[in-house]
């Protein structure tokens, strides 16, 4: 059930949180770096739902089944397109303050990439439930 893994999927809401608190309390700029880190969370959520769980072994080999190696194809494959995005996201928060509908770009990409991320990791859930 997701209830089971909502404190997992919300504990780096926490942390960033936390660091948005003290970077506002040290004065520093608490909305730049956000965006960055949201992508690297959701890039984390991604590479954990590469490992493989179901498999079934025979004769010393490890076959995987067909809905969970898509599955890992696609994390993959999201995974090199999203680390380029990501690396924007570092160089749009690093050189312009450029917003759109008041929140700095970064935070979009951020979010995108946690949503995807969470997203694999509940498919993940689900072929291992089934």
């Amino acid at each position: 059930m997701i209830g089971d893994r909502i404190i997992v999927y919300l504990f780096p809401a926490y942390l960033l949180a936390i660091e948005i608190f003290f970077r506002s309390a040290l004065t520093l700029d608490t909305e730049a770096f956000a965006g960055p880190v949201l992508a690297s969370i959701g890039l984390n959520f991604l590479i954990s739902s590469t490992i493989p769980q179901k498999c079934i072994i025979k004769k010393d080999k490890t076959i995987l089944l067909n809905k969970e190696r898509y599955l890992i194809q696609c994390c993959w494959i999201a995974i090199l397109v999203l680390i380029p995005i990501w690396i924007w996201s570092l160089i749009l928060t690093t050189y312009t303050t450029q917003k759109l509908l008041f929140l700095h770009v970064g935070w979009y990409i951020g979010t995108i990439h946690c949503i995807l991320g969470i997203i694999s990791c509940e498919i993940k859930a689900h072929l291992q439930n089934s």
